[in-house]
């Protein structure tokens, strides 16, 4: 439940003058509710210093991603924020020094060719394509 407030508050955040305050309190709240009723956490896990870049990821994620918006389809925008395949991929062999398959890579290649066989018919479809939308996406991406 407190994962479908999340989802139907990003709408309000997106029409409200105050969106990134507006996310800020929904993302506050809905994880301190998600936290303490659902996955019956008493104490914190995180060393308090790590909440505010938390913060800021999710607040920039957020914000860059309705940006976004301005310059291209919301369809396109989707298939971008759906596809976090590769940047988790390459936080978790920077970071975790993970060690992917080549299925794994091979995989990852295939949705990135697919994403810009996405964008470029959107480019040539849509009047009002700017690329500099894919730049706020891709970091939007990076920030979730």
């Amino acid at each position: 439940m407190v994962r479908f407030v999340r989802a139907s508050g990003q709408d309000a955040a997106v029409c409200h003058p105050y969106g990134g305050h507006v996310c800020l309190f929904r993302v506050t709240i809905c994880s301190f509710l998600e936290r303490r009723y659902v996955a019956k956490e008493t104490k914190r896990v995180a060393p308090i210093r790590l909440y505010p870049l938390l913060t800021l990821c999710l607040l920039s994620s957020s914000a860059l991603s309705n940006m976004s918006l301005n310059y291209i389809n919301f369809p396109t925008k989707v298939v971008f924020r759906s596809c976090k395949l590769v940047p988790t991929m390459i936080i978790a062999t920077v970071m975790n020094r993970k060690i992917f398959s080549s299925i794994e890579y091979m995989c990852a290649f295939s949705v990135c060719i697919g994403l810009v066989f996405f964008s470029v018919a959107d480019w040539k479809l849509a009047p009002t394509f700017n690329p500099i939308a894919l730049v706020m996406v891709f970091f939007s991406v990076c920030a979730d």
